[in-house]
């Protein structure tokens, strides 16, 4: 890994949008991407579920609470979704860029930090690349 430590503390509102955290958490992530669901999500059929539109407000996907999230290299993705879910009432799912601009559910590795995630996705993506060529 990079040696970078990424902290990032995010707050949660009502009126803040879905683009808002998405955007501040590819930043620090920029091999991950995080998707946020509808409060009766069935987690069986997230393709339906899923928020379209970015500006949608955190309110509007039934946020229980506002507050803060810390989030840092060596948060698990299964954790980051457990915090959201469990304390702030939001469905959400960790995506992990695979080469050719697919990106990949993490669910499988959900026991892997934002980091390690995020380092596997610039390998997988540089790979893809350089086998491009």
């Amino acid at each position: 890994m990079s040696g970078c430590r990424n902290i990032m503390i995010v707050k949660l509102n009502k009126l803040g949008t879905i683009n808002e955290f998405q955007d501040s958490f590819i930043r620090n992530y920029p091999f991950l991407k995080i998707e946020f669901y509808n409060k009766s999500a069935d987690l069986n059929d997230r393709k339906n579920s899923k928020i379209q539109s970015a500006n949608t407000l955190f309110q509007q996907i039934g946020l229980k609470k506002e507050g803060r999230v810390e989030i840092n290299d060596d948060l698990l993705v299964g954790d980051l979704e457990k915090i959201l879910l469990d304390e702030f009432g939001v469905t959400s799912q960790i995506f992990r860029k695979s080469g050719m601009g697919l990106w990949l559910e993490t669910s499988m590795t959900n026991d892997w930090s934002l980091a390690k995630q995020n380092e596997y996705g610039r390998e997988i993506v540089q790979l893809s690349q350089n086998k491009q060529i």
